[in-house]
């Protein structure tokens, strides 16, 4: 009997130790600051080039940390891939998919209506279908899954992930590394 226990024991602390790697699809994205990320399904990430540190905290979301930078990746209600950055200096934003990559391809977001604000003045606008504008002119539209799309004008470009449970994160990249969160109004 104690022969039993003692495998079972052993058995559950050997799944427990085996890191869970459930949340992490199949990427490439590029991050604001330039940050390549690229992950296989399952894991591990890499952070341009290099294996970060991997914590999953369940299912839907995981962390891969490198050098003072985070990447998170959370696992939206549709089966596709929401993924964030936090840099060093505060340094913060979506991250889109990589050019080229498949995911460039599929999907087609739904443009809901909002007005946000990013730092720098940069104001955005959204009609229900679209179009977008930014600062009062129209902005090329890319979508790259159901829940994610890019609006680009001139140098500045908006990523606009939505969320689960309905919310809009929007966040822009423009000149001179210039990135920020944008904020609904």
């Amino acid at each position: 009997m104690k022969k039993i226990v003692l495998a079972v024991g052993l058995a559950g602390m050997a799944c427990a130790a085996t890191p869970a790697m459930a949340a992490v699809p199949q990427l490439n994205v590029t991050c604001a600051d330039g940050i390549e990320v690229h992950a296989d399904e399952g894991g591990p990430v890499y952070i341009d080039g290099e294996e970060a540190q991997l914590e999953v905290f369940n299912d839907d979301y995981s962390e891969a940390s490198l050098d003072g930078t985070t990447i998170s990746i959370a696992i939206n209600t549709d089966g596709t891939a929401g993924v964030s950055y936090t840099g060093p200096g505060g340094a913060n934003g979506i991250c889109s998919p990589a050019a080229g990559d498949q995911a460039a391809s599929t999907g087609s977001a739904k443009i809901l209506f909002f007005n946000a604000e990013c730092p720098g003045g940069i104001s955005v606008h959204a009609d229900e279908g679209g179009p977008v504008y930014l600062n009062g002119k129209e902005a090329e539209f890319t979508s790259y899954s159901e829940s994610y799309f890019e609006a680009k004008e001139g140098e500045v470009t908006v990523s606009v992930m939505s969320m689960a449970d309905g919310t809009l994160d929007i966040s822009y990249t423009g000149p001179g590394r210039a990135n920020g969160i944008c904020k609904l109004q």
